[in-house]
């Protein structure tokens, strides 16, 4: 019944196309199936079996989409190639990855994980999946989600969770240091 389904949008494209995430349900119950919609209203379904997705995010070029995946008891970030119709998981970590977000040159994506001990901290892994993620902050008590990164790729703003302040803007100042600051 169309009047049970919440269409949800997720990114705008500014010339074409918006991807939407049709999804059912509530919480970890809820299950989508993702597809792409035109400004005319047309539909492409994406070939991709429903299952909990979120936080998804279209690459700086329109042809790829980073997701997070809810499957067998974990979050990954998983990329759809929108061309080619391929999608394949980008994490593989035991620990929770979550809420990715393209670099400006499309040829990295950062995502906030519990791995390596500790709370939320961001990494960033190549998005051809090559290499092993690597760890962009190391507060041990953090709780952090990247957002946005500015138009040149030299700052990321992501939040933190403040318990006096709750959610608090910072910079992440990138390459070499990587320098934080609210």
């Amino acid at each position: 019944d169309a009047g049970d389904r919440a269409p949800e949008l997720v990114d705008l494209l500014e010339d074409r196309a918006r991807l939407a995430l049709d999804l059912v349900g509530q919480g970890l119950d809820r299950v989508g199936a993702a597809e792409r919609v035109d400004r005319r209203g047309h539909e492409e379904s994406l070939d991709v079996e429903p299952r909990f997705y979120e936080w998804p995010r279209i690459s700086p070029d329109g042809t790829r989409l980073a997701i997070e995946v809810f499957q067998s008891g974990n979050h990954d970030v998983w990329t759809y190639d929108l061309v080619r119709k391929t999608f394949r998981p980008l994490t593989f970590d035991s620990a929770i990855d979550m809420a990715p977000i393209w670099t400006p040159d499309g040829l990295r994506v950062v995502f906030s994980s519990l791995r390596d001990g500790g709370g939320f901290n961001l990494f960033w892994q190549r998005a051809d999946g090559v290499g092993k993620a690597e760890r962009l902050t190391t507060d041990p008590n953090p709780n952090r989600n990247p957002w946005a990164f500015t138009p040149d790729g030299t700052k990321l703003v992501f939040t933190q969770i403040n318990s006096r302040t709750g959610y608090d803007l910072h910079l992440l100042t990138m390459g070499g240091r990587n320098i934080t600051q609210p």
